[in-house]
C-alpha cells in the first residue's frame, strides 16, 4: 500500500510540474517569442530544474506544441460543456439567451488567458510555423462544435434555412475574437475608455448577430 501511494503521489507531483512548465512557458513564449526563449528562461520562469524541460517534453520545440495542445485542449472542453445543453432548448428566445451565454463565456475564458491569446496570435500572423497540427485540429473541433449549435437550431426552426451553419458558427466567434483581439493585442488603438465595458461587447456582439444594426 506505502509503495502505492509513493507512486501515486510521484505521478501528482510530475502533473504539477509539468502545468507549472506550460504555464510559464506561455508567458516566456507570449513575452519573447519562440526564437527569442530560452530553456533556462522557462524553467527559471517555472521554478523547476533546468533538466525538467528535456524530462517532461524532450525540447523547446515539443514544448511550445505541448502549451498549444494543453490550453487548446482546455478551450475544446469548455465549448463541449457549453454547447452540451442545447439540444433540450425549448424556443428561438431560449436558444438566443444559450448562444449569447456561450458567447460570454468564451469571452470572459480568452480574456482570462492573454498570454495564450497573443502567443496564438502570433504563431497565427506568421502562418502556423510551428503548431499548425495542433492548432487546426482544435480549432475544426471548436468550430464544428459551434456550427452543430446552429444546425440544431436550423432543424428545431429557431435559425434561418437558408444560411450556412459553418459561416454563422465561424462569423460569431471571429466577432469575439477581433473585440478581443482589441482589447488584448492593440489595446491603445481600439476600444479605450470608460463607456467600453465587457458587458457592453459581449451584448453587442449578440445583438449585430441576431438582430443586426439597422433600425
Amino acid at each position: 500500500m506505502f509503495e502505492h501511494f509513493r507512486g501515486r503521489h510521484h505521478r501528482d507531483l510530475d502533473a504539477s510540474t509539468r502545468v507549472d512548465i506550460l504555464e510559464a512557458a506561455q508567458r516566456v513564449f507570449a513575452k519573447v517569442g519562440f526564437k527569442e526563449a530560452t530553456v533556462r528562461q522557462i524553467c527559471r520562469e517555472a521554478g523547476v530544474n533546468v533538466c525538467s524541460i528535456s524530462y517532461y517534453f524532450g525540447g523547446k520545440e515539443e514544448l511550445y506544441l505541448a502549451v498549444f495542445e494543453y490550453f487548446a485542449q482546455m478551450r475544446l472542453e469548455m465549448m463541449k460543456t457549453f454547447t452540451s445543453s442545447l439540444e433540450q432548448t425549448p424556443n428561438q428566445k431560449a436558444f438566443q439567451d444559450k448562444i449569447a451565454h456561450i458567447v460570454a463565456e468564451l469571452y470572459k475564458e480568452l480574456k482570462s488567458k492573454p498570454d495564450i491569446f497573443k502567443l496564438m496570435h502570433q504563431e497565427i500572423a506568421m502562418g502556423l510555423p510551428r503548431a499548425k497540427p495542433v492548432v487546426e485540429k482544435y480549432m475544426i473541433a471548436s468550430q464544428d462544435l459551434f456550427k452543430e449549435c446552429f444546425v440544431m437550431g436550423q432543424a428545431k426552426g429557431f435559425v434561418r434555412k437558408d444560411l450556412n451553419a459553418k459561416l454563422m458558427a465561424g462569423s460569431l466567434m471571429h466577432m469575439v475574437i477581433g473585440f478581443l483581439q482589441c482589447e488584448i493585442i492593440n489595446p491603445h488603438v481600439f476600444l479605450k475608455g470608460p463607456e467600453v465595458h465587457e458587458d457592453l461587447i459581449k451584448k453587442t456582439v449578440t445583438e449585430i448577430f441576431f438582430n443586426g444594426v439597422l433600425g
